[in-house]
């Protein structure tokens, strides 16, 4: 599973009338945060910026360069950096833009009258999202004080799709939790001793109970059983080397470094 991430118009476009007021430093420091936890998934690779390159081209041409505006307020010229990444990108083809409904319409009346090509480009990407990846899921990087979602909805053949809308940094993660099981449970992706379920593509890994501790574990590819444990207050793995057995066994931190204990 990959998480692809829509922005939000109005990170394309600064409102030129009201800057001082719409996007002040409380925004803006918003914004990073959101965005550095985002790079460090990307970095991972399971998460991209999802464009067409009918959008992208709208997006270098849309912005009125000769217009005065306060430097930490440019949104327009922050999300360019972002689009110099192509290995963060998905590029979706377009055959031709079509009218589509947003409920409710997230964007301020200024983005649809001064920016209207960019506007339906912007919803037709999310409309055939699904033509790059079919398990795929798709959220919108947002701002604070919109609606937790927003349907996308096709009069023409009046389908809907409805996507979440992202505005903090724990929103973020519960998306990334959806859709990566490692992350979900907190077990180890990574690092010197990883945890590899039986099955690698499955959306969750199988749980077997634990009678010696009373608990679940986590069965993984070589039979062995992950059981979660809290010790002084810190929480790691014990992988215990036979399903009924106590005493072998080793432990494992959520990053994948050994804390004690012999592998097997």
């Amino acid at each position: 599973m990959i998480l692809l991430v829509m922005a939000d118009l109005e990170m394309l476009v600064c409102d030129k009338t009201n800057t001082d007021d719409v996007y002040n430093n409380d925004f803006c420091q918003h914004l990073l945060l959101l965005t550095e936890t985002y790079d460090n998934w990307v970095n991972q690779g399971n998460a991209k910026w999802l464009f067409s390159s009918h959008l992208e081209n709208y997006i270098w041409e849309a912005y009125p360069w000769d217009t005065p505006i306060h430097n930490d307020t440019d949104l327009y010229t922050m999300f360019a950096v972002w689009l110099e990444h192509p290995m963060n990108k998905e590029i979706i083809t377009v055959d031709q833009l079509t009218d589509l409904v947003l409920d409710p319409n997230i964007h301020a009346n200024y983005v649809t009258r001064d920016y209207p090509d960019l506007d339906k480009e912007w919803r037709n990407v999310l409309a055939n999202y699904g033509k790059v990846d079919s398990k795929a899921t798709v959220v919108i990087f947002s701002f604070a004080g919109k609606p937790n979602q927003v349907t996308l909805i096709d009069l023409s053949n009046n389908t809907r799709k409805t996507f979440p809308l992202v505005k903090t940094e724990q929103e973020w993660l519960t998306e990334l939790k959806k859709i990566d099981p490692w992350l979900r449970h907190e077990l180890p992706k990574g690092g010197d001793y990883p945890y590899t379920p039986p099955d690698p593509m499955a959306l969750d890994f199988p749980q077997e109970y634990y009678p010696p501790r009373k608990a679940n574990g986590f069965q993984d590819n070589k039979g062995r059983l992950w059981v979660p444990d809290e010790e002084r207050g810190q929480r790691h793995w014990d992988v215990q080397c036979e399903k009924r057995g106590r005493d072998k066994y080793f432990k494992v931190s959520p990053d994948g470094r050994l804390l004690g204990g012999t592998p097997c």
